[in-house]
């Protein structure tokens, strides 16, 4: 019998030799993340939108600074239009400037490394983990990674980062509890289009930006051991796809790495488990695939029925 079981919640990084990582060379560079994450209240309180603002998403640009260690943030928020990309009338904008700090610990990791954003006027902050020298994921007050839903999730893209030859050690399971985590059950989300379609194997019209992704893994319910999985969503609306999945370790990062099996021409699609809820996707090197201003390539926990 196969179904979906969960565990307790690990986070999983390591240290960087410079905060900001490998991308801007010189002390005075900036560095720019962007991405869409959902309106929820830790986003909201941070960024100062009121409670009875009608919000469905936040879209950032974050600017970084490393002397001085300081930031600027551009966030336009709002409720989505029913059809593309936009916010209702233009949606509203707020400005935050600031200073950040590198925190090393978080719930479970001493040695994690968390961006923490302080703003210069009301001196609200929030914590962000650094994911590679690519990506930011938004960080519970409890020190676990915010989940999103099956629209955004709250993973900020570096607009200069390029594809990686080889896979760096960046997010590293280092605990037995990490390692022996299920992470099975349904993962949701959105990501861009044209790349990971190309990389799959799978042609979509030109006009395409956004897929849609349903992610369902079972493991056997007496050994534990992963079985099988159910994939759906844009590239397979008609013909859900449906296989085998393992879980393995990468052994030059320790990273824990899950693996769909496919049918040609792509052979496989595999993702790293930050914690229960959360997988990045990796593309064909091993290396974070790294989204733009509207999705990331993030999928967060979802639910078990549609």
């Amino acid at each position: 019998m196969n179904r979906p079981l969960r565990t307790s919640t690990f986070v999983a990084v390591l240290a960087f030799a410079s905060p900001l990582g490998t991308v801007g060379a010189t002390s005075s560079s900036m560095t720019q993340f962007v991405g869409t994450t959902p309106c929820d209240a830790r986003a909201r309180q941070f960024v100062g939108i009121a409670p009875h603002v009608a919000c469905d998403r936040i879209t950032w640009q974050l600017a970084l600074t490393e002397q001085p260690a300081n930031y600027t943030l551009t966030a336009t928020y709002g409720l989505q239009l029913p059809s593309g990309s936009g916010l209702t009338d233009g949606g509203h904008t707020a400005r935050l400037h600031g200073s950040w700090s590198m925190q090393t610990r978080t719930k479970t990791d001493a040695a994690a490394r968390v961006l923490r954003l302080t703003d210069g006027t009301s001196q609200r902050s929030a914590a962000f983990v650094r994911i590679g020298d690519s990506l930011l994921h938004l960080v519970n007050d409890d020190a676990t990674l915010a989940v999103g839903n099956a629209s955004w999730s709250y993973t900020l893209s570096n607009t200069a980062a390029t594809p990686a030859e080889h896979p760096t050690a960046d997010l590293v399971a280092r605990s037995a509890a990490a390692k022996s985590a299920d992470g099975s059950g349904v993962f949701e989300g959105r990501t861009p289009c044209r790349e990971l379609a190309q990389d799959l194997g799978v042609p979509t019209p030109a006009d395409c930006f956004k897929l849609k992704w349903r992610l369902t893994l079972l493991r056997d319910s007496g050994t534990g051991a992963p079985t099988t999985y159910k994939l759906e969503g844009t590239l397979y609306r008609e013909h859900p796809l449906e296989g085998r999945w393992t879980a393995v370790t990468d052994p030059r990062s320790n990273r824990v790495v899950y693996r769909l099996t496919l049918e040609q021409p792509a052979t496989s699609l595999s993702f790293v488990k930050a914690d229960e809820n959360i997988l990045f996707f990796l593309d064909a090197n091993g290396a974070y695939r790294v989204g733009n201003e509207d999705f990331s390539y993030t999928l967060n926990r979802g639910t078990d029925t549609h």
